[in-house]
């Protein structure tokens, strides 16, 4: 029998969040990570960032099943190349910090995903802010296991995309959370 790492609690803990987390998802079509991600780091940060990148891989499955016919292709061409530069250069960031270092970095792009949410300004959709915003969402990703900001503020004025957004937005997701 294999011993759990960690006590009982923080399973319990940590399953209450992923449920939360996922109501807001079910709900809004974004928030997973947002409330899942910090609240796994309170608990301990051996939950962070792979399980919510596990989580979210399948969280995208049961939204691309929903939206496949939505997804807008010329989007995807152009943030599928920023996303896989954006998932390098942060495993090899990564790579290279202490264990140490991590609960810093977590925090602070937790404090920074927060700000591009609350502060940034949205841009209009061209192949340049796709490509920044595909690249910044794929480092936050990778590092905290929270990509949503940096596309959310792309698309946040432009409400005609928002339904069709969203599954090109999870399709990416399925397609980079294994990296």
């Amino acid at each position: 029998m294999v011993e759990p790492s960690h006590p009982l609690i923080f399973y319990v803990l940590a399953n209450c969040a992923v449920l939360v987390g996922s109501i807001v998802q079910a709900s809004t079509g974004i928030g997973f990570a947002m409330i899942v991600a910090p609240i796994l780091a309170l608990i301990t940060l051996d939950f962070v960032p792979g399980p919510v990148i596990v989580i979210n891989l399948f969280l995208s499955l049961l939204m691309l099943r929903d939206g496949r016919s939505k997804i807008v292709g010329h989007e995807v061409i152009i943030l599928l190349p920023s996303i896989t530069c954006g998932t390098v250069v942060a495993v090899a960031f990564l790579i290279s910090i202490p264990n140490q270092i991590f609960s810093i970095v977590f925090a602070l792009l937790i404090l920074i995903a927060i700000a591009i949410s609350l502060l940034a300004k949205a841009a209009s959709l061209s192949v340049l802010t796709l490509s920044l915003g595909g690249f910044f969402a794929r480092v936050m990703g990778t590092t905290a296991g929270i990509s949503g900001p940096p596309l959310a503020v792309l698309y946040q004025r432009h409400r005609r995309y928002i339904k069709p957004v969203r599954p090109s937005h999870w399709y990416l997701l399925l397609h980079t959370s294994h990296h």
